[in-house]
This record gives C-alpha cells, sequence and structure tokens, in this order.
C-alpha cells in the first residue's frame, strides 16, 4: 500500500482549487463574477475567498487536495501525489488589475431648472434659496430626464398658483420659453 510523508500532505495542501483548476483543468475554471468562480463540470460549485463550496453536494472546502478527494472521490494517496509532485508546486497566484474605474460625471445639466424649482417651491422653499444653491452646484437636475415645462404648463392650466407663478416667472425671463409680458403678467395675477 502505498505511503505518503507529512511533507507531501503539506505540499499538497498548499494548493488552492483555483490554482490548481488553472493549472491541471483549465477549460473547468468558469468565471461567475469578478471575485467568484464555479467549475463547467459541477454549476452549483461555488469558488470564492480562497474557499469552495459545493451546494448540490452540501460539501466544501479550502483546498484543492479536499476537492480532489470529496467531489472528484480521488484517493487520499493519489490526489496527494498528483499535488504534491506539481511541477514547481502550486502556482502564484495572479493578482487581476483592478478595472480602471470611470469618473462619476453628472448628466448634462437643464438650461433652467424648472421642475426643481417648482417641485422645491411647492413644498414652502423660498425660490432665491433655490436659486442660490443651483448657482452654488448644490442643486441640479438633468437635462435629458426633465419634463419641467410639461408639468409646469399642465399644472398651470389646472391651477396650480405655484406653477403659474414659475411659469410667469420663466416667461417674464425669457428662460425655456420666448419673452412675453402680457403672458407673464397674466399668468401672476392668476396665481395670485
Amino acid at each position: 500500500m502505498p505511503v505518503v510523508s507529512k511533507e507531501q500532505i503539506a505540499r499538497a495542501k498548499e494548493w488552492d482549487l483555483p490554482s490548481y483548476l488553472q493549472r491541471y483543468e483549465p477549460d473547468e475554471l468558469v468565471r461567475t463574477s469578478p471575485h467568484e468562480y464555479s467549475t463547467a463540470t459541477h454549476g452549483s460549485l461555488k469558488i470564492s475567498n480562497g474557499k469552495w463550496h459545493w451546494f448540490k453536494g452540501e460539501m466544501g472546502g479550502k483546498d484543492a487536495l479536499s476537492y480532489l478527494v470529496r467531489v472528484r472521490g480521488m484517493g487520499f494517496v493519489e490526489a496527494v501525489e498528483l499535488l504534491s509532485d506539481g511541477i514547481g508546486g502550486p502556482p502564484l497566484r495572479v493578482v487581476q488589475p483592478a478595472e480602471a474605474s470611470k469618473p462619476f460625471r453628472l448628466p448634462e445639466a437643464a438650461r433652467f431648472p424648472a421642475y426643481v424649482l417648482s417641485y422645491l417651491q411647492k413644498r414652502g422653499i423660498c425660490g432665491d434659496i433655490i436659486r442660490a444653491c443651483i448657482e452654488a452646484n448644490v442643486l441640479y437636475e438633468s437635462k435629458r430626464y426633465h419634463k419641467a415645462l410639461d408639468y409646469l404648463t399642465t399644472a398651470a392650466a389646472k391651477g396650480n398658483a405655484n406653477a403659474q407663478y414659475t411659469l410667469a416667472k420663466l416667461v417674464l425671463e425669457g428662460k425655456e420659453l420666448e419673452r412675453d409680458v402680457t403672458v407673464a403678467f397674466s399668468l401672476m395675477n392668476s396665481a395670485a
């Protein structure tokens, strides 16, 4: 009966499962997420943080030795010999460079954030404070997704005083809409 030494067992236990699979069974190792792997044969076997767990077989371990014995059904001595006689021992772990994160950028700003202005004014916040926040780049509204004029004109047509006032200011200042003093004062009278 073949016998293995404690040194051979220690060398065999140095092999983690990803290193073993990369060296001996590269087609078996399947990346499922940036920090998790699976095997092609056993989809429910997950490898992460230096450990493996086979959910279907309800077992897990830390090294390639336990994987070969428990999952592959290899004899202990045969598995130790395979791993301890590996050319040069386990390969060095290749540290994957972190993906360069994209810098955070806000989408293009709305030229005049009418929706934000109307929304906050309806909640009792003074327009001067809102404008100061916008100018200080503390408050922001994206150009692509706002529907300020649609909401504003709909609300103004339904008699919403805040919407009528905000729309009147937009028309009076010529922002987002053509400047029309008569329409502006009519809307302000309606808002009062």
